[in-house]
């Protein structure tokens, strides 16, 4: 699954969960800290302190230059990484949505998976509930077998799975989102996503876990809105997604859609999934 995890920090008090949270999730994969600025005795005094504490071995530390969204992204690619984790920013003003924070920038254009802390932290930073995008998309399969990866490593006790039904197929108004009139079992569900019968089987089998409980919701309505609306109702501790199949832009803030719908307002930490060797269009 990993073999190899970046944790972008920037020495506030978000660093002991986000060191924490990359140590739970890394195992056998290599671990890597990079920070966009120069470094400073207190920042590595700081950091060693945290290390220490937390008994976290890292595999490299890296001081980079440059403009921070860029060279992140330059440094995921060169170094093959398979996960970055990095935190929100606490403060979101109009300026800030329609230029992109940091985080959220780097979530329109990452090459690789991305997992987006969102603070405050619930639970202890354990991510007990997760909340799947089911949409109809080749990627959803590939989206699937990460979350039972991720599953394996962490205290997860529930996840529900939305199967978002897009607006332009239903008779339903913008914005509208409706939860199914009857109930869905995960089969049923699982088999509009996937071509055959073995191949569902083989999906719910990676979900058989002791202490998980699976759920699905039916959504009417448009994909992204609707399943980052029930993350937010359930109040649910982490929000997985497709990766967008294009470089996201300015347009794409101004007429939201899929992604954007999550990254205009979290409602919880967003893990964004992008297979491996997928190329943007």
């Amino acid at each position: 699954m990993f073999q190899k995890i970046t944790v972008a920090v920037s020495f506030n008090h978000h660093l002991e969960y986000e060191l924490s949270c990359a140590a739970k999730l890394a195992k056998e994969a290599e671990l890597h800290l990079v920070h966009v600025g120069q470094p400073t005795s207190q920042k590595e005094e700081h950091l060693a302190e945290v290390l220490k504490r937390l008994q976290i071995k890292l595999n490299g530390l890296h001081w980079l230059d440059g403009d921070k969204v860029e060279s992140l992204l330059e440094f995921t690619q060169t170094q093959q990484t398979d996960l970055l984790i990095t935190a929100t920013d606490d403060t979101q003003n109009l300026f800030k949505y329609f230029t992109g924070s940091i985080s959220k920038n780097l979530c329109r254009k990452c090459r690789c998976s991305i997992l987006l802390l969102h603070h405050p932290v619930k639970n202890n930073g354990e991510f007990e509930h997760l909340v799947v995008s089911g949409v109809d998309h080749p990627k959803t399969s590939n989206t699937l077998e990460f979350v039972a990866k991720l599953i394996e490593r962490t205290n997860t006790k529930k996840m529900t799975l939305v199967e978002e039904l897009p607006v332009d197929q239903l008779v339903v108004s913008i914005g509208q989102d409706q939860p199914a009139q009857s109930a869905y079992n995960t089969e049923d569900t699982l088999m509009n996503l996937f071509d055959s019968k073995q191949e569902v089987n083989n999906m719910l089998q990676q979900f058989v876990f002791s202490n998980l409980k699976v759920e699905v919701d039916r959504r009417e309505g448009k994909p992204g809105y609707c399943v980052s609306a029930f993350a937010r109702e359930s109040q649910a501790d982490l929000l997985v997604l497709n990766s967008p199949d294009t470089e996201l832009g300015l347009l794409d803030r101004l007429f939201p859609h899929d992604l954007e719908y999550a990254l205009s307002n979290l409602p919880c930490s967003l893990l964004v999934v992008h297979p491996q060797g997928f190329e943007f269009n």
